[in-house]
């Protein structure tokens, strides 16, 4: 399986001697940057997400409720979408 993962993020897969583990820098620089909509009611936690989803590489739009987050949508493309539902607030 994970020479099918090297492969699909175009890398060569490894020989097969015992691989040592990626860290996180050599994680960020594997995957493609990704536009990634955050749509999270607590400041706190949006916060702290949208730096760890940045120190990863990727761009992040951050909505604090559906009604931002639709707003967004109009007007800009996402790679990654939240997988839960939003509640309509006024």
């Amino acid at each position: 399986m994970r020479r099918q993962q090297q492969r699909s993020l175009g890398q060569k897969p490894a020989s097969r001697t015992r691989e040592q583990p990626l860290d996180g820098g050599q994680i960020a620089s594997a995957v493609r940057p990704l536009r990634v909509l955050l749509v999270e009611d607590d400041f706190l936690i949006r916060c702290t997400t949208a730096a760890m989803l940045e120190n990863l590489g990727h761009t992040v739009a951050e909505a604090a409720n559906s009604t931002e987050a639709l707003k967004l949508l109009d007007d800009r493309r996402f790679n990654v979408l939240p997988a839960t539902s939003w509640p309509l607030k006024p």
